[in-house]
């Protein structure tokens, strides 16, 4: 199969994916029309994982659906509050906006990664973040970059426990140093950091007023395994500390981003 091939398979089921999404939106709306109280039809995000994935959706048990549909909502209220920060839409306008865009290669593929990432997530927190994600990227029109295909694959990944440990680890290191770039180790169960540039491990071993610490991640190997898998962080055993430790590199901007999808949560 060549390369263009590939892109036009994953293009045709991902423009498949903005409408029914979209009609799950609409129907959202509707639904509340008739009744406050109702929730989205499980039928409006059945007809989404249809579009998508169907042997998943043959698969799962009545439970498993609804539980699927409570995630579609909060996704699509998300990218809907997100989209419409700065202006006053309703849930239709918007997902008349996304039908609109469907055609458009970005928009079609960000929310086909998102919604996939949707799906495959252990946990129901990674439904929020993935709807801010998706909302930045498609009001733009932006290609789902690095950055954005990282972040699906670590929410793909992340238990509930973990999810709530790394925006802990995030919030710890953004406020603890304005760096560009934070060196972070793995050692005695804790996460420990250098704060200055230019220090190497002797150093900060004998000076701790250049280096801190948290436990505020019960498994920093896997956590930095993560980062680092999913391209948010760079592994360099040795930069700063013992060779023989988990160490890794996390830019402060990759942090920012990355904690803000976390809180948002």
């Amino acid at each position: 199969m060549t390369k263009g091939t590939q892109e036009q398979t994953s293009i045709v089921p991902a423009k498949d994916a903005v409408s029914a999404l979209a009609s799950a939106g609409a129907a959202a709306t509707s639904a509340m029309v008739v009744s406050p109280a109702a929730a989205t039809s499980a039928l409006a995000f059945a007809a989404l994982l249809v579009a998508i994935f169907p042997p998943v959706l043959a698969a799962m048990t009545e439970a498993g659906v609804r539980r699927m549909k409570m995630r579609g909502d909060r996704f699509f209220n998300k990218i809907v509050d997100e989209w419409a920060r700065d202006e006053e839409k309703t849930h239709e306008e918007i997902a008349g906006q996304l039908e609109a865009a469907k055609d458009d290669p970005n928009v079609a593929d960000a929310i086909w990664r998102a919604v996939r990432g949707l799906m495959e997530a252990p946990n129901d927190a990674a439904a929020i973040p993935l709807g801010v994600l998706v909302a930045e990227y498609t009001r733009e029109k932006r290609a789902a970059d690095a950055f954005f295909r990282g972040v699906v694959r670590l929410l793909q990944e992340l238990e509930a426990s973990e999810f709530d440990e790394l925006r802990k680890l995030l919030d710890w290191v953004t406020s603890t140093t304005k760096r560009a770039e934070v060196d972070l180790v793995a050692r005695n169960g804790a996460v420990d950091a250098a704060l200055d540039d230019f220090v190497h491990d002797v150093n900060v071993d004998g000076e701790p007023d250049k280096r801190t610490m948290t436990d505020a991640v019960s498994d920093p190997g896997r956590m930095f395994g993560l980062l680092t898998a999913n391209g948010l962080a760079v592994s360099l055993p040795g930069m700063r500390f013992d060779v023989s430790l988990p160490e890794i590199t996390l830019r402060r901007v990759t942090a920012q981003r990355l904690l803000r999808l976390l809180e948002a949560g």
